[in-house]
C-alpha cells in the first residue's frame, strides 16, 4: 500500500508489558534495518511554560532537565523507515547511480532516469510505559490526553516498567535495552519540536541528564553520530510553511505528495507490513485526505494557526485540518520576520564551530517575547496559559504549576479516579477492545484490530484523533521527513549509500533543534571546551561491552 492512494490506513503495533517480550524480535528487526527512525513521546506534564521558553538558553535547558527529572514519559512512539534501495536500483541505470548522478538534485536526477518515487517500508510501534518512581502529574496534561483517547487504565495495568536516570545495563528485554539497541544502530533520528523529547528520552531511558547544556550536547553528538533531524525546524526555516504544528505539516505534506504524483514528479511511496486480520496487537489509523464534503462550519482561528484551542471539544468552530486547508489556510507570518530568520540561519552556517559552541545562540539572537504567534501546542508538549482573543471570555487557563500533584504509581488510580475521568469523556469508551479514530470530515473510524475499517458519523469534528498516540505521531513525523528528503535531497553516489539518509545531502537540516521565541536553532554539536558527562561515558561503556 502506498500513500498516493486516496484511502489508506496506517497500522500501529500496540506494545505493552503483556506482549513486550513476544514483540521484542520484531522491534529489534525494524530498528536494525531502518534508514531513519522517528520518535515521539507523551508526557505527564511540562511545568511552567514560561521557564521552558526562557531567554537564556542555559536556563531554558536546566528548566526542561528539571522537568524531565520530576515528570515521566507515558508512551513512546517509534516509527522505523527503510528506504527500499532495491526498488530504486531496479528502476535506474547503473552508470547513473555510481557516476553521473553524484551530488545532483534528487528530483532532477530521478526524473531524468524515469524514477518517480522514493519508496520506503515502515513499521510503527506505540509502546505504553510506566515509570516505577513517584512523578508529577499535571491535570491539564491528563485532560488533554484523555480528550485524545489515551487509556490511563491500560497504562497502569499494562505499562512497560522503567526507572529513570542512571541504571545498570541489563541484557533482558526492557524499554531501556530497546533504546540502547536504537542507539547502537547509529541511524539518524527524527523528531518534531524535539528538544523536550530528546531530554526526556535521555533521562528516562539512558542515564542522568547532565547539569549543563554544553555537556548534554556533547553527549548527544556522540550518541547519535548520524545526526538528529527536527521536522519543525525544517518546516519553519527550510520549507517555510504557513504553520508548523505536527498534524498541519503532515496533512500539507500529504497533499503536496499527491500533487507530485499527479505531476509525475518525485514523490514518496510507503509500504506497510501486512498483518493477519485477527492480530489483536495492531491498531489502524485512517489518514485519508478529504478534498470534498467539508461541513459548513466556521474555522477556529486559534487551532488553524497553532494546532491548539483553549476550549478543546467545547469549541463550536472546526478543528478539522482538511477543512482548514480547503477553506481557510493559516495566515502567513510577516515576510520581514522570515527574511530576518533566513539571515540569522545563514549566519549560523557561516560561523565557525568554535564561535557557536563557545557562546551558543547568545550573539545576534532576538527575543521575540511571549506571544501567541510563537507558541504552537505540539502533542501536549507546550501547554498554553493564554487563550485566543476570540475565545478569551469563554475559558481561563491558569498556570499549570498551580495544578500539579505528585503521584505515587501505586495509588494514582484510586486517588485521582482516572477510571471515571476516562469514561466520562463524551462517551468515548477507550477502555474497550475497540478503538475509535477520526476519519475524514470529522468521522470516527471504529475498528477491531485487523478488521476492515467501517465508519460512522460523529456530531463533532473535535475528536481530531480520538486516539492521540505517540506511535502515530512518530509515523507522521517520519513521513514529513521522507517528503523533505524527496523534495530537497540529492541522490547518493553509490548503491551502498542509497538507504543511508545521511548521504542525501541534507547537511543544512541536520542537528538543529527548533527553539521557541528564538531566530536560530540549538546546534547539536560538541564544543572544544565541553566534555562528555561521566554518566554518559559509563553508560556508553556498559552498552558497548554488553554487545561485544
Amino acid at each position: 500500500m502506498n500513500l498516493t492512494d486516496n484511502q489508506w490506513n496506517v497500522p500501529v503495533v500496540d506494545v505493552n508489558n503483556d506482549n513486550f517480550t513476544v514483540l521484542w524480535p520484531s522491534m529489534l528487526f525494524s530498528i536494525k534495518n531502518a534508514s531513519f527512525i522517528a520518535l515521539d513521546t507523551e508526557l505527564s506534564g511540562l511545568g511552567d511554560r514560561k521557564k521552558l521558553n526562557a531567554k537564556d538558553l542555559e536556563e531554558r535547558y536546566q528548566s526542561i532537565a528539571e522537568v524531565a527529572r520530576s515528570r515521566s514519559i507515558l508512551s513512546l512512539g517509534i516509527s522505523c523507515f527503510k528506504i527500499q534501495s532495491d526498488e530504486i536500483a531496479s528502476n535506474k541505470k547503473t552508470d547513473d547511480i555510481t557516476g553521473e548522478a553524484d551530488g545532483k538534485d534528487l528530483h532532477a536526477t530521478m526524473k531524468k532516469n524515469k524514477v518517480r518515487s522514493l519508496p520506503l517500508c515502515t513499521q510503527t510501534f506505540n509502546i505504553t510505559v510506566l515509570c516505577q518512581e513517584n512523578y508529577v502529574v499535571e491535570p491539564i496534561s491528563l485532560e488533554f490526553l484523555v480528550d485524545h483517547g489515551f487509556d490511563f487504565n491500560k497504562q497502569y495495568a499494562k505499562g512497560v516498567p522503567y526507572v529513570r536516570g542512571k541504571q545498570t545495563e541489563s541484557l533482558e528485554p526492557s524499554i531501556r535495552q530497546l533504546f540502547s539497541e536504537l542507539i547502537k544502530q547509529g541511524v539518524p533520528v527524527v523528531l518534531h519540536n524535539g528538544l523536550v523529547d530528546i531530554i526526556f528520552l535521555y533521562h528516562s531511558f539512558y542515564t542522568n541528564v547532565p547539569k549543563k547544556q554544553s555537556t548534554f550536547l556533547a553527549d548527544l553528538s556522540e550518541i547519535f553520530p548520524e545526526g538528529i533531524y527536527d521536522t519543525k525546524y525544517i518546516t519553519e526555516y527550510e520549507e517555510r510553511m504557513e504553520a508548523s504544528y505536527l498534524e498541519y505539516v503532515f496533512k500539507k505534506s500529504q497533499r503536496a505528495n499527491n500533487v507530485a504524483v499527479d505531476n509525475n514528479e518525485v514523490h514518496v511511496t510507503i509500504q506497510f507490513l501486512q498483518y493477519e486480520k485477527d492480530n489483536q496487537n495492531i491498531l489502524y489509523r485512517d489518514c485519508s485526505t478529504n478534498y470534498e464534503n467539508i461541513p459548513e462550519t466556521e474555522i477556529c482561528d486559534a487551532y488553524a494557526n497553532h494546532g491548539w484551542c483553549p476550549l478543546g471539544r467545547k469549541c463550536k468552530r472546526s478543528h478539522d485540518i482538511d477543512c482548514i486547508l480547503n477553506r481557510q489556510p493559516p495566515k502567513r507570518k510577516k515576510k520581514t520576520k522570515k527574511k530576518h530568520r533566513k539571515r540569522k540561519n545563514e549566519q549560523i552556517e557561516s560561523s565557525s564551530l568554535e564561535k557557536v559552541s563557545e557562546k551558543p545562540f547568545e550573539a545576534g539572537s532576538k527575543e521575540l517575547g511571549l506571544n501567541d504567534e510563537d507558541f504552537e501546542i505540539e502533542d501536549a508538549k507546550v501547554l498554553k496559559d493564554e487563550t485566543d482573543e476570540n475565545n478569551r471570555n469563554d475559558k481561563d487557563v491558569g498556570n499549570v504549576d498551580s495544578m500539579v500533584s505528585t503521584t505515587d504509581v501505586g495509588s494514582m488510580v484510586s486517588t485521582t479516579d482516572v477510571g471515571s475521568m476516562v469514561s466520562s469523556k463524551e462517551g468515548t469508551d477507550i477502555a474497550s477492545e475497540e478503538r475509535v479514530d477520526s476519519g475524514e470530515n470529522g468521522q470516527a473510524v471504529v475498528t477491531e484490530a485487523g478488521d476492515d475499517v467501517t465508519t460512522e458519523k460523529r456530531q463533532s469534528d473535535k475528536t481530531e484523533s480520538a486516539g492521540h498516540r505517540a506511535g502515530f505521531d512518530a509515523f507522521m513525523t517520519g513521513f514529513i521527513m521522507a517528503r523533505y528528503v524527496a523534495k530537497y535531497g540529492r541522490i547518493p553516489s553509490g548503491m551502498a549509500d542509497i538507504s543511508n539518509l545521511s548521504k542525501y545531502g541534507l547537511e543544512s537540516m541536520v542537528n538543529k533543534l527548533y527553539l521557541s521565541c528564538k531566530d536560530i536553532p540549538m546546534m547539536v554539536q560538541r564544543s572544544s571546551y565541553a566534555k562528555t558527562s561521566k554518566d554518559h561515558e559509563e553508560r556508553w561503556l556498559q552498552m558497548n561491552s554488553s554487545s561485544s
